[in-house]
């Protein structure tokens, strides 16, 4: 062979050679990709290398639903072969198998696959379009993954739904008001999606907005969340740009599409760019989660008493009379040199000045850390501001 392969282990004679080749999506001197069925489940294939005797061909498992995402241009090429069985099948010239392999698609050489920012060509989308047709109205659809189960269980498929409901709602609040800690009932009502009819096939549901300029609004929103993929620094502006309340529901989201092995595509004439998710994807988004981080800094001016401070160790505790916040944390040098002593108790009020950082990740929940910059007994001077 042309490429170095891993080491692929024990052959899997018989498996994956009752293949059937349904249609070929292209073709170069010979096939290069093909819709094959295997007991019945489709299988996308591409020729991935060869020398002068055998052809090895790589095949991933694909539903319905997938299908119609590559068919559209949803999904990339390269993503249907980042799956942890796919099969990996030497033909000879005769286009009989010789021998095959089952192997995790994420540990094939990178130039075994199709190119990482690649759609199908042109020419393959028609096909399969014209095999598996998108709908003119507007759908959530889901597909289930597991071949060990005839069809999407109610538990699972009941908690996608109110899930994606409620990531939907929280995106058509990531504004203002969700800032201000509530949502309010309009934002609500307006989000709501009611379900209209149902097709066969995969779950395909056909949804009616009540708004339906909210909803190409949310639509954008959440295709750019899923568009920052595993990349932690465009998540971290992600938790800027929509707050940790969407992230958390985002990760509830991928994480139930990564337990039950469900897909979930967005698409219809409000959506500009569709949204297909399958638990591969979902586990990698998941895995940048635990990365991605934003901070934020910002002050808060305070009136009330000291419970510690030391000049000697850096180190404070203050509380806020009006809203009962605690600040525990370090002293700025500048403080420290201007007040050696601070007195500690009720009985002294004072007004500070307190720098918050606050630290967002969507694994936990946020955290904070304090530095006094300033702080001035009250009746005593005016309270300056750090430059």
């Amino acid at each position: 062979m042309n490429r170095q392969w891993p080491a692929l282990g024990q052959q899997s004679f018989g498996q994956g050679f009752n293949l059937r080749a349904i249609e070929v999506l292209a073709e170069y001197n010979g096939p290069q990709i093909v819709l094959a069925e295997l007991d019945g489940a489709h299988h996308l294939g591409v020729a991935a290398d060869a020398d002068d005797s055998l052809t090895r061909w790589v095949f991933a498992p694909v539903t319905p639903l997938e299908l119609r995402a590559l068919a559209g241009g949803v999904q990339r090429t390269r993503e249907s072969f980042l799956k942890p069985e796919v099969l990996v099948i030497d033909y000879d010239h005769d286009d009989s198998p010789v021998r095959g392999w089952t192997v995790n698609g994420e540990d094939l050489e990178d130039r075994a696959l199709p190119k990482a920012h690649a759609f199908l060509p042109t020419g393959s989308r028609q096909i399969l379009a014209r095999l598996f047709p998108s709908s003119t109205k507007q759908e959530i659809a889901f597909e289930q993954r597991s071949r060990s189960s005839p069809g999407i269980p109610f538990k699972a498929l009941s908690q996608a739904i109110d899930v994606f409901q409620r990531l939907w709602i929280t995106l058509a609040a990531s504004g203002e008001m969700a800032a201000r800690g509530r949502y309010a009932n309009s934002i609500q009502s307006q989000a709501t999606l009611s379900f209209v009819e149902a097709y066969a096939g995969s779950l395909r549901i056909h949804v009616e907005p009540r708004d339906r300029g909210l909803f190409e609004e949310v639509s954008e929103e959440f295709s750019q969340l899923v568009a920052v993929e595993g990349d932690a620094l465009r998540m971290s502006e992600a938790l800027r740009r929509t707050g940790p309340r969407v992230l958390s529901r985002y990760k509830e989201l991928l994480s139930i599409l990564q337990r039950h092995e469900l897909e979930i595509m967005t698409s219809g004439p409000l959506t500009d760019r569709p949204v297909f998710l399958g638990p591969e994807r979902a586990s990698r988004i998941l895995g940048a989660l635990l990365e991605a981080r934003h901070v934020e800094e910002y002050v808060v001016n305070a009136e009330g008493y000291f419970l510690t401070y030391s000049s000697v160790e850096a180190r404070f505790e203050f509380s806020d009379e009006e809203s009962e916040r605690r600040f525990k944390g370090d002293v700025d040098d500048d403080v420290r040199r201007s007040n050696r002593t601070i007195t500690v108790g009720e009985q002294a009020r004072y007004a500070v000045i307190v720098e918050v950082t606050r630290t967002l990740r969507p694994s936990n929940e946020p955290e904070e850390t304090y530095r006094l910059r300033a702080a001035v007994e009250l009746n005593s001077e005016e309270l300056a501001s750090p430059e």
